[in-house]
C-alpha cells in the first residue's frame, strides 16, 4: 500500500507544471545570462520580458541587474514530452511600491557609455553652488521642448534623432554651453543639487541597466523632465512614475 502511494506521489510530482514566477517578483541577472536564457528559464516569452523592462534584444545586461517579471506574460510553450526541470532562478521579492506604471519609460540605450561603465559612479565633490542662472528656465527648457517628438536614435545628436545624452549635449550647445557627450561625463559637470532644490534646466540622472548614471534628462518643473526615450523618442515624463522614482540617482545644476 505504501509503495503504491509513493508511486502515485512521484507521478503527480512529474506531471505538476514547473513553478512560474509571480507578478510581484524580480529576477536578479547572473553572470552569462541573456534575455533568451532568462525567458527560457522562467517559462515566459522573451518579448514580454524585454517589454516589461524597456529593453531591446540587443541590449547587454549586466550581473546584478534586477529585471521585472511581467505580470500577464503568455508563458512560452513547453515540449509535449513533459515539463523540463527549471534551474534555480535568482528571484528576489520586489518591494511593494503600489501599482507600477511605466509609460514613456526608456529602454536602456545601446551606447558605448552603457556597455562599458564604471562599477559605481562616485558622487562628485560638491563645490560651492554658484548663483542659479536666470537664463536656465527660459533658455534651456525652451530649446529642449523644441525637440519634442523627435525619434530615438542610438548615439544621435539631432540629425536623425537623439539618445538621452545626445539630447542634453545638443540643448546646452545651442544655449552656448559645451557638455561632455555621455551621461557619465555629464554627471561630473556642474554642481550637485538635491531633488527638493531642482529648478527647470537642471539635469536629472537615473541608474537603468548599468551601474551609475546610464540615463539623463532635463528637468522642466512640476516633477517632470524631458528626455529621449528608447520607445517613444523625445517626450516629457514624470519623475514620480515608479520606473523613474526607483532608479533616480541624482541631479546636477549646469550654470550658463
Amino acid at each position: 500500500m505504501w509503495r503504491g502511494l509513493a508511486g502515485l506521489m512521484f507521478l503527480l510530482a512529474m506531471l505538476w507544471p514547473a513553478g512560474v514566477a509571480h507578478a510581484d517578483e524580480v529576477y536578479v541577472v547572473r553572470q552569462g545570462d541573456t534575455l533568451w536564457r532568462i525567458s527560457h528559464r522562467l517559462g515566459i516569452r522573451p518579448a514580454d520580458l524585454a517589454a516589461a523592462n524597456h529593453l531591446s534584444f540587443s541590449t547587454i545586461i549586466h550581473p546584478g541587474l534586477r529585471l521585472t517579471i511581467p505580470e500577464h506574460s503568455t508563458r512560452a510553450s513547453r515540449p509535449s514530452a513533459g515539463p523540463t526541470p527549471r534551474p534555480n532562478a535568482s528571484i528576489a521579492p520586489r518591494p511593494s511600491t503600489g501599482p507600477t506604471s511605466r509609460p514613456n519609460a526608456p529602454a536602456p540605450q545601446p551606447l558605448p557609455e552603457h556597455r562599458v561603465s564604471p562599477a559605481v559612479a562616485p558622487e562628485p565633490v560638491q563645490a560651492a553652488a554658484p548663483q542659479r542662472s536666470a537664463r536656465v528656465p527660459s533658455g534651456i527648457v525652451r530649446i529642449a521642448t523644441g525637440f519634442l517628438g523627435r525619434p530615438y536614435q542610438p548615439s544621435g545628436t539631432g540629425s536623425n534623432g537623439f539618445d538621452c545624452s545626445g539630447l542634453v549635449s545638443r540643448v546646452y550647445a545651442e544655449a552656448g554651453r559645451t557638455l561632455p557627450r555621455t551621461s557619465y561625463g555629464q554627471y561630473q559637470a556642474g554642481t550637485s543639487v538635491s531633488r527638493a532644490s531642482l529648478v527647470p534646466g537642471d539635469l536629472v540622472f537615473f541608474q537603468t541597466v548599468s551601474p551609475g548614471p546610464s540615463h539623463v534628462g532635463i528637468y522642466v518643473g512640476n516633477g517632470q523632465f524631458i528626455h529621449a526615450s528608447y520607445s517613444r523618442g523625445v517626450v516629457v515624463s514624470s519623475m514620480d512614475e515608479a520606473y523613474f522614482r526607483d532608479r533616480y540617482l541624482g541631479a546636477r545644476h549646469i550654470p550658463l
